[in-house]
């Protein structure tokens, strides 16, 4: 743009190499400054933050089938609790009317 606005009528006609004592030291800063700061580089810098974008949702898929194994875990305790809690009360149950019964044909 700036390289257009200052040399556009004569850059068409030039011949080649014919700008480079006035261009090159302007050329020379810009690839000094693009090369050594890497903020300025915008496309590094979006890259970097995809990146760090990128870990940060891996962490988090990793957290969710984390936290769906233990929940399956958790159904699968549950489960077996209310088993043994349906057992516990038949075998209870059966407890309860013999003894009742040996009371009742104690009396």
């Amino acid at each position: 743009m700036r390289f257009m606005k200052n040399y556009g009528r004569v850059a068409h006609s030039a011949l080649a190499y014919a700008m480079n004592d006035e261009f090159s030291r302007v050329l020379h800063h810009q690839m000094e400054f693009f090369s050594s700061n890497p903020s300025a580089d915008t496309l590094n810098r979006v890259r970097g933050e995809v990146s760090e974008i990128h870990t940060i949702m891996v962490d988090n898929v990793e957290k969710i089938l984390d936290r769906g194994d233990r929940i399956a875990l958790l159904v699968d305790k549950t489960a077996t609790m209310q088993d043994s809690a349906f057992h516990f009360r038949k075998q209870s149950r059966r407890l309860r009317r013999a003894l009742w019964m040996k009371n009742a044909k104690l009396l």
